[in-house]
């Protein structure tokens, strides 16, 4: 068994298939040719006329957004000053009352 080398940043390859195409910020619009294909990019507001292999505006498409994280997180706060005790509330109980838990 051989040990598999990447190497990064050399020669990149004309096989590999358009980071766009699994981004969040892409619209794809596919015609009945690949020369009648349109990739639009949301992020920078420009059609894109070649295959991106590397993006700093990338955004995996199905991988939640912070705000999604934070929507569904819990937020571990003090429940019991005197006995130190903690416990768990959602995002939307942290936003109503978080100043009641630093505030006592």
């Amino acid at each position: 068994m051989g040990t598999q080398v990447k190497i990064r940043g050399g020669t990149r390859s004309e096989s590999e298939q358009s980071l766009c195409f699994s981004c969040k910020n892409c619209t794809h619009i596919q015609g009945p040719t690949e020369s009648t294909d349109i990739v639009y990019c949301d992020a920078i507001g420009k059609r894109i006329t070649f295959p991106v292999t590397e993006c700093t505006a990338f955004k995996k498409f199905g991988e939640p957004s912070l705000n999604d994280m934070r929507d569904t997180a819990y937020y571990l706060v003090p429940t019991n000053k005197k006995k130190g005790g903690l416990g768990f509330i959602t995002s939307k109980e942290y936003e109503k009352s978080s100043s009641d838990y630093w505030n006592e």
